[in-house]
Formats: structure tokens, C-alpha cells, sequence
């Protein structure tokens, strides 16, 4: 006697579970992957710097290119422009135009505030005599690495 065995889409119905699972497992590995791999890249633009810092706390600088860095060793700390920036505003009660630049990237990156950060912490609100304003002004460039270009006071 010959008995006919039927096939169906269905007649796996014990392994469903299974393939689900590994269906499941399968999508997390790729989507783990895939986030490593996104935040691995770093581009670098032509008018900046990208300073890095690693687990044992030394500091790397990046040029203009785009960069495949291990995200479990290095982390991103700044991204520095490296052209002639421009601060208007009132400073320690007085009214001042800066143009400035960031020569040195390691302090300015050690640092968690920018120079325009700091700038509108002078005086907290107080008004400062001219001279005590320019030379806070000045001190706090020195500390940021910060080379200043023009420091113009706007009576």
C-alpha cells in the first residue's frame, strides 16, 4: 500500500517559534552593526577641526577628510572652526566687537565652554569699568587658547 503524504505551507507549524526567534536575533545583530558603523564614520569639514579624545584621556586632531574611528575607543570632544570668528555684544555692561581665532585646539577643547560662552559670563550682568572688561576679555582668551585679532569697544 502506498499512503500519500500531504504538504502544506502549514506543516511546519513546530519550527514557527524558532524562526521567529532567529528572524528577531538575526534583525538586532544588523541593526547593532549598522549604528556602530554610523557612528564610526567622522567627516571632517575644510573650514574645521575635530578634536578627539580616547579612553586614557590623550587628545587627537583631525584635519579636513572623513574618518573611520572605533566608537568604543575614541569619542568626539569639538568641532573648531578654523576661520576668523565674530563676536558683537555687550560684555561686563560694555558694548564690543571681537574678531578672534583658536590657535591652540587642546586647550580650547579641554574646556566646556566656548570663548562666546565665557564672554557673556563678564560681569554677570554688572557693569565693569573699560579697562577691567578688556583685560577679563583678554584673560580668558589666553586660558582658551584663543588668539584675539580686533577687540573694539562700540560707545
Amino acid at each position: 500500500m502506498y499512503y500519500i503524504k500531504s504538504y502544506s505551507a502549514c506543516s511546519d507549524v513546530n519550527n514557527a517559534p524558532i524562526y521567529i526567534t532567529l528572524g528577531i536575533v538575526i534583525f538586532l545583530i544588523m541593526l547593532f552593526v549598522t549604528l556602530i558603523l554610523i557612528f564610526s564614520i567622522c567627516i571632517v569639514k575644510e573650514n574645521e577641526v575635530v578634536t578627539l579624545k580616547n579612553n586614557v584621556g590623550e587628545f587627537k586632531v583631525l584635519a579636513k577628510g572623513t574618518y573611520f574611528l572605533n566608537p568604543f575607543k575614541f569619542y568626539q570632544v569639538k568641532r573648531i572652526p578654523l576661520d576668523v570668528e565674530e563676536v558683537n555684544g555687550k560684555f561686563g555692561g560694555n558694548n564690543f566687537f571681537i574678531k578672534y581665532k583658536v590657535v591652540d585646539y587642546y586647550k580650547y577643547s579641554t574646556d566646556k565652554k566656548s570663548f562666546t560662552q565665557y564672554l557673556t559670563d563678564i560681569g554677570k550682568g554688572k557693569i565693569l569699568p573699560l579697562e577691567l572688561a578688556v583685560e577679563q576679555i583678554k584673560n580668558i582668551a589666553i586660558s582658551l587658547g584663543v588668539d584675539i585679532l580686533e577687540l573694539t569697544y562700540i560707545g
